[in-house]
């Protein structure tokens, strides 16, 4: 971004830019009053819209642990300049919390789970433009699925496979079944009952609770960019965060049980919405990425085959403790 662009939109704000930063997909700008966070987000007004309303609904519901847009002059919290919408928040400084620090994730689910508990009831204006994955899931898993297994024909179809396809081949048969038993406990499991059960009552999550959104600053981990926010049952934000948990822990079961034991301390789950997030962690959600990446996107100039390589490799040598962990998560846990 230009200066003078970036002077032209936190003028909008009625500051004066003294500094600019890049930072991620968000810009530090200091100006004479303080440091704030400009960000593009490339998305349709209404959809700006939904995810402000979200924000002003968890914070009327006593959830603060985030960071606020801020309103411009004209009290609108979104402007738009040379097309793009544009919105300003608080910065905050501190940094994202470490998936193999239990101590931080720890505090990080305990934000997830508050956040989960002030969005029960929230129910979206004629405005905004809503993002709802209510019910979505089992049809979404089981597309993931077909796409595997178009994957692993493509590596099986090459008369010279590399190294990746090798890999991929090794352990076919492992991700067909789990992604098979996957979808049959999903759609077997209490799944209908709580996405009916959000509809009536209403919902909201945060969509990415990746560390990447996570700040801890001054000892409390701060929930960032709800461009994600959805209407969707707590239990699928939870999984998205676990996923990335465990493998990068190995997969120990007592992990994830200090995990779910800090957010039970805010949110409990039952035994149902376990089985349901079982379900969910069974199914082979990174293969699915790392082989859609490595077969879809070739022509993007971020593509990388050695890098994606690795990641196979890291699946390769996983799958062993994923399985006893799922055994002893149903064993154990629910």
């Amino acid at each position: 971004m230009k200066i003078s662009d970036a002077q032209k939109i936190i003028g909008l704000w009625g500051e004066e830019l003294v500094r600019l930063e890049k930072r991620r997909d968000a810009y530090l700008v200091i100006t004479q009053t303080g440091k704030r966070c400009l960000k593009a987000v490339h998305a349709k007004k209404e959809k700006v819209l939904f995810m402000i309303e979200a924000m002003h609904y968890l914070k009327a519901n006593g959830f603060d642990r985030m960071a606020m847009c801020l309103p411009a002059l004209d009290k609108s919290m979104v402007r738009e300049y040379q097309g793009t919408h544009y919105i300003v928040q608080e910065w905050l400084d501190g940094i994202e919390p470490d998936y193999r620090n239990v101590e931080q994730m720890v505090k990080a689910v305990e934000t997830l789970a508050l956040c989960h508990r002030a969005g029960i009831g929230f129910t979206p204006g004629k405005r905004s433009k809503v993002k709802n994955n209510l019910g979505k899931w089992p049809r979404k898993l089981e597309e993931n699925y077909q796409d595997i297994l178009r994957y692993i024909d493509l590596a099986k179809s090459n008369t010279s496979p590399t190294v990746f396809e090798k890999r991929l081949i090794s352990i076919s048969p492992w991700l067909e079944e789990r992604a098979r038993k996957s979808i049959w406990k999903l759609k077997n499991s209490y799944y209908p009952q709580f996405v009916q059960e959000a509809r009536e009552r209403g919902c909201l999550v945060h969509g990415d609770p990746a560390t990447r959104n996570f700040i801890i600053e001054d000892g409390q981990v701060i929930l960032i960019d709800f461009d994600s926010a959805a209407i969707e049952i707590n239990v699928v934000d939870l999984w998205k965060l676990s996923r990335r948990f465990l493998r990068r822990n190995r997969w120990q079961l007592n992990k994830i049980e200090s995990l779910l034991s800090a957010y039970n301390k805010y949110y409990v789950l039952d035994k149902n919405q376990l089985k349901v997030l079982a379900a969910f962690i069974e199914f082979p959600e990174r293969a699915w990425r790392i082989t859609r990446e490595y077969y879809d996107k070739q022509n993007s100039d971020w593509w990388n085959e050695g890098s994606l390589t690795k990641k196979i490799e890291e699946l390769c040598n996983q799958w062993r403790e994923k399985d006893i962990f799922i055994n002893d998560f149903e064993n154990n846990l629910i």
